[in-house]
């Protein structure tokens, strides 16, 4: 565990155990796009998290895509849930996995350990997993995936837009 993981998941234990509030509050925000990597152009960063074509099956990827604001780049917070496609689906780890590299994609809501989410200091962690959201290369059509916790990495650097 590096440096910047350890100091997460120590911030996050101390935030269950005072009763932490909802991230995003209890209710429903304005949809937002959430984009990764350092500022550049209106929406903040290089590369926004997008479902794939927008479709509603399980398991479809979410990718890294160019920030269009499109309908599948928008997301909506309520509470430690992140939800796509106007609330039909959800941010969520495949399988509820626990590795390095397990892929992140759009699935039916479901309150699962797999589609809880933590913002902090500009990650997105999945206390399940220990890991956070990362874009990768950030190239458009690369599937969004869990990894370490990393501080100098700009692809799990998250704007909430």
């Amino acid at each position: 565990m590096n440096r910047a993981s350890g100091k997460v998941k120590r911030f996050l234990k101390a935030l269950v155990l005072a009763g932490s509030i909802p991230l995003w509050g209890s209710s429903f925000a304005h949809a937002a796009v959430l984009s990764a990597g350092a500022p550049n152009g209106m929406w903040g960063g290089y590369q926004c998290a997008d479902v794939r074509a927008g479709s509603l099956t399980a398991f479809t990827p979410v990718q890294a895509y160019d920030c269009n604001a499109a309908p599948n780049q928008q997301f909506e917070f309520n509470g430690f849930t992140i939800y796509a496609l106007g609330g039909q689906r959800c941010l969520d780890v495949y399988f509820a996995g626990t590795a390095a590299g397990t892929p992140v994609d759009s699935y039916p809501c479901n309150g699962s350990p797999a589609q809880i989410w933590y913002y902090y200091n500009g990650w997105i962690y999945n206390p399940n997993s220990g890991m956070c959201l990362d874009a990768t290369n950030m190239a458009n059509g690369t599937q969004l995936i869990i990894n370490g916790c990393s501080s100098g990495s700009t692809s799990q650097q998250w704007q909430i837009k």
